[in-house]
């Protein structure tokens, strides 16, 4: 659905209309500062601590003198 002149006009007339009667907001006392409320961070649980999984070890490997054939 192509946009026709006609539409645009009436929407541009509307906006400047809107725009127009506008009511601005006049202060009549300058805007105070206000500091930012402190967020303070969530503090996080202390990890549990899980111990690892025991997995058994290959025992060391024995070393044999190697022996020299005659």
């Amino acid at each position: 659905m192509a946009i026709t002149r006609a539409s645009f006009a009436i929407c541009l007339l509307l906006s400047l209309a809107t725009i127009a009667t506008a009511e601005y907001y006049t202060p009549s006392s300058p805007p105070v500062y206000k500091s930012p409320p402190v967020y303070t961070k969530p503090t996080l649980p202390p990890p549990v601590y899980t111990p690892p999984v025991y997995k058994p070890t290959l025992s060391p490997p024995v070393y044999t003198k190697p022996t020299i054939p005659p």
